[in-house]
């Protein structure tokens, strides 16, 4: 059982209801920080003196505070600095170090989102459910909850593959989805550096080809296998279910793979 002030399991060291079960939904979340920025940019030369070259602007990116997360910032940081050392860092690699911040950014509110609305709709169903009689098994398609979950397992995928785009021109693939870098070094093990990152390959092959099949069946079939959401069986009410695991916890098993893959590949990367 998860309680509210209990640390999250997703690893983010903060407490469960300011985390993946916030007391108020993602969605509808209103106090992001500032409302209003001022921003005076320039450029400025070796003594300090601005100038601005004609032709030349000055391009600012500015993200709202709380919709910030220190755990996939950090991560982030370490790959960064970890690529770094083993590549010319170019302006490729961070434009896919960019968009790896943002799919894990996506991965983690569509978590959020669907943690909030299964808490949400079991606190509603176990107050106002009453058990029908005879012999009956009544269950409840939530199509935003179903929804959600969907979007959750998409954008993992979705993020394996960015990351892909960063591993793979480091041991001689230039821009590959992960499952065809996973066979480029499958095939390639000999190649100095690239034994150690198949070997991470191979130890999560499993979870992400599961996800990978869950996937294509919701872009193919528009169908998530294996789903069941909540269901009343002689007055007991069960709680959504993949493949017989409970939700909530595939939601946090798979939040920690996708980070915990992460950082081994980034630790193993060829010097």
């Amino acid at each position: 059982m998860l309680f509210k002030n209990d640390k999250c399991p997703c690893g983010s060291g903060i407490l469960l209801k300011e985390c993946c079960i916030p007391d108020l939904s993602p969605i509808s979340e209103k106090n992001q920080g500032y409302s209003q920025v001022n921003v005076n940019s320039g450029l400025i030369d070796n003594y300090g003196t601005r100038f601005s070259p004609i032709g030349m602007t000055t391009k600012i990116k500015i993200r709202k505070p709380q919709q910030i997360t220190p755990q996939i910032t950090n991560l982030l940081d370490s790959v960064r600095l970890r690529i770094s050392e083993v590549s010319k860092f170019t302006e490729k690699f961070e434009e896919h170090i960019q968009n790896l911040d943002d799919n894990l950014h996506a991965v983690q509110y569509h978590k959020r989102q669907f943690l909030f609305r299964l808490k949400l709709l079991y606190t509603e169903e176990m107050l106002i459910y009453r058990p029908v009689t005879g012999n009956t098994i009544i269950e409840i398609d939530d199509l935003p909850l179903r929804y959600e979950f969907e979007a959750f397992i998409t954008r993992i995928i979705a993020t394996l593959d960015v990351f892909a785009k960063l591993v793979g021109p480091i041991v001689g693939k230039s821009s590959p989805t992960n499952g065809i870098l996973f066979k480029y070094l499958k095939g390639n093990q000999r190649k100095k550096g690239v034994q150690e990152i198949y070997q991470v390959y191979s130890k999560n092959e499993e979870w992400i080809l599961n996800l990978k099949e869950l996937r294509n069946a919701v872009q193919h079939d528009g169908i998530l296998p294996g789903f069941k959401s909540f269901e009343y069986d002689k007055g007991s009410v069960n709680y959504p279910k993949l493949n017989q695991l409970s939700t909530n916890h595939v939601c946090f098993k798979l939040w920690g793979n996708l980070i915990g893959f992460i950082e081994q590949i980034s630790l193993v990367l060829p010097n």
